[in-house]
């Protein structure tokens, strides 16, 4: 079980920098303005590194 969690993390970790490298790079669109098109992908990465984080936690 703990192995899927961890996985799961490094998966949505992966979609988050996918995406944020996306953002960047529409960013740099002629006309194109970011504004808040950084918050989700930074949010995927907080929640997959929350979710790495809990699996590797001991149960106590």
């Amino acid at each position: 079980m703990k192995f899927f969690q961890i996985a799961f993390g490094v998966v949505i970790v992966a979609l988050g920098i996918m995406m944020l490298v996306i953002a960047f790079r529409s960013s740099e669109a002629p006309g194109a303005a970011p504004g808040q098109s950084f918050i989700a992908p930074l949010s995927l990465i907080g929640a997959g590194a929350l979710a790495i984080t809990s699996a590797r936690k001991r149960r106590r």
